[in-house]
């Protein structure tokens, strides 16, 4: 993982998961995500097991 400035100004990161350094940009106009969190259990004797997930998350603001 590493950060950097470019000559642009812009802010760039670097990933192990990625290919070279890719830019992180401010989209005016931002706007919440719609979350959906869920469990595969709420309640139970320790220890309780419990796998969480929030499939079903969106951004509006992503467009791909």
């Amino acid at each position: 993982m590493d950060l950097k400035f470019g000559p642009d100004g812009m802010l760039y990161y670097l990933s192990i998961y990625s290919r070279g350094f890719s830019r992180i940009s401010y989209k005016s106009g931002n706007h919440v995500p719609d979350v959906k969190l869920g469990a595969t259990a709420t309640a139970g004797a320790a220890p309780l097991d419990v796998v969480f997930t929030a499939k079903g998350t969106t951004d509006p603001t992503t467009t791909r």
